[in-house]
C-alpha cells in the first residue's frame, strides 16, 4: 500500500486499473473529463485501451462487445449521458455481460445544470430504461471509498454477471484527500478466460449471445440471480448502537451528516448514522431491525426524498420519519448542513 493524494476522478481509474480494468470508453463531457484525462494515459501504462467515443451510445456498445470477451470494462458520465447509456441497460442484465459504469450525480432539471444533488439516485435505483433489469448499485462517500468500492463493483460484477453502478456525488469526484493505494496491481490473465465469453469456437460449440429470450425459464434465472444478490447489502452504522435518534444518507452527505452526529454527541444527544452503501440491493434487513429500536429517523438527502421513497417502504413506522432535503435550492449542501446544524428536524 502506498498514500496518494488523490480526486475522486483518479480513484475511480485507479481502483479499476488495480482490479484488473484494461478497456475504458467514454464522452468528454463536464465534471467526467477529469476521468478521462487521467485514464487517457494510465490505461496505456498498464497496456490497457483508452477510447474517447463520440457519444455514451457509442461508448455502452463498446463496453457490451469487450466485456463479452472476459476483460474487465469501466465506463462513466453525467447523469444525463447515463440517460443516453440507458438503451443498452436491459442488454448487458438480459445476456448477462458484467461491467463497471460510474455515474457521476449532477444537475437537476433540464441540461447544463451541474449543481451538487443526489438527483441521480431514481436513475441508478429504479432504472430510465425497459426492461425488467437490476444493478448492483454502490455509493461511495469519500475519495478513498470511491477506490475501495471501485474494486468491489469489479468483484460483484463478475461474480453475479450482472453489471454494477457506482453513484457517485459531483463533490466526490472533484474533491481531493490523501488515500492508501495497492501498489501491486491484479493480472488481467488470471480472470479473462471464462466460460461464458465469446473466444472462437476453440475445439467447441461457440457462445451464442441473444438480445431476446423465448422461454420462461430464462425469467426465472434473473429473479432467482437478483434475489441472491440481496445478500450482498452493505451499510455503515456510525454511533448508531445506543441511538434515540438516526439519520439515514448517503453519498457526500452523510459525511456532512456524521459531523453533525458528532457534535450531538458532544451535546449529549444520543443521534447516529445510517449509511446504505450499497443502494440497490438496499440494505432493508439492517434498516428495519435498527429503526425498531430508536424513537426518531430524519432522511438527509440532496434531493426532493428520492431515498425517501424506499425508506418508506421498509420502516412500519412512518410517523418516526422526517426529511430534510431540497434540490431546488442553490445553497444545496449549504442548506442541508444549516438544517441540521439547527436541528430542524421535520
Amino acid at each position: 500500500m502506498k498514500n496518494v493524494f488523490l480526486d475522486g476522478s483518479k480513484a475511480l481509474v485507479e481502483g479499476s486499473v488495480y482490479a484488473g480494468c484494461r478497456y475504458y470508453y467514454g464522452v468528454p463531457r463536464a465534471l467526467n473529463k477529469n476521468i478521462l484525462n487521467h485514464s487517457s494515459y494510465r490505461f496505456p501504462e498498464v497496456n490497457g485501451f483508452f477510447t474517447q467515443v463520440e457519444s455514451e451510445r457509442s461508448a455502452i456498445g463498446m463496453v457490451i462487445g469487450s466485456a463479452m470477451s472476459g476483460a474487465r470494462v469501466l465506463t462513466s458520465s453525467i447523469t444525463d449521458g447515463i440517460g443516453a447509456m440507458e438503451e443498452g441497460f436491459s442488454y448487458l442484465c438480459g445476456m448477462e455481460v458484467p461491467c463497471v459504469i460510474a455515474n457521476i450525480m449532477s444537475g437537476k432539471m433540464g441540461l447544463r445544470n451541474f449543481e451538487a444533488t443526489q438527483a441521480g439516485y431514481g436513475q441508478a435505483v429504479r432504472g430510465g430504461t425497459s426492461g425488467d433489469y437490476k444493478f448492483i448499485v454502490l455509493a461511495p462517500s469519500s475519495v478513498q471509498d470511491t477506490y475501495d468500492l471501485t474494486i468491489k463493483a469489479f468483484q460483484l460484477t463478475e461474480k453475479y454477471r450482472n453489471p454494477v453502478m457506482i453513484l457517485i456525488d459531483s463533490a466526490v469526484i472533484q474533491n481531493y484527500q490523501n488515500i492508501s493505494i495497492n501498489e501491486n496491481l491484479l493480472s488481467p490473465d488470471s480472470f479473462i478466460k471464462k466460460d461464458w465469453t465469446i473466444s472462437g469456437a476453440e475445439n467447441r460449440d461457440p457462445n451464442i449471445y441473444k438480445l431476446y429470450h423465448d422461454n420462461d425459464y430464462k425469467f426465472q434465472t434473473f429473479a432467482e440471480k437478483f434475489k441472491t444478490m440481496e445478500n450482498e447489502s452493505i451499510a455503515e452504522n456510525f454511533m448508531t448502537d445506543d441511538a434515540d435518534h438516526i439519520y439515514i444518507a448517503f453519498g457526500m452527505i452523510a459525511e456532512i451528516v456524521k459531523e453533525n452526529v458528532i457534535k450531538q454527541r458532544e451535546k449529549g444527544i444520543k443521534s447516529g448514522l445510517f449509511r446504505p452503501i450499497t443502494l440497490s440491493p438496499f440494505p432493508k434487513k439492517q434498516l428495519l431491525e435498527l429503526s425498531e429500536k430508536v424513537a426518531k429517523i430524519t432522511v438527509v438527502e440532496s434531493n426532493s426524498g428520492l431515498m425517501l421513497y424506499d425508506i418508506l417502504n421498509i420502516i412500519d413506522d412512518k410517523n418516526k420519519v422526517s426529511f430534510i432535503g431540497d434540490s431546488y435550492l442553490s445553497s444545496g449542501f449549504k442548506h442541508i448542513s444549516l438544517e441540521l446544524e439547527k436541528g430542524l428536524i421535520g
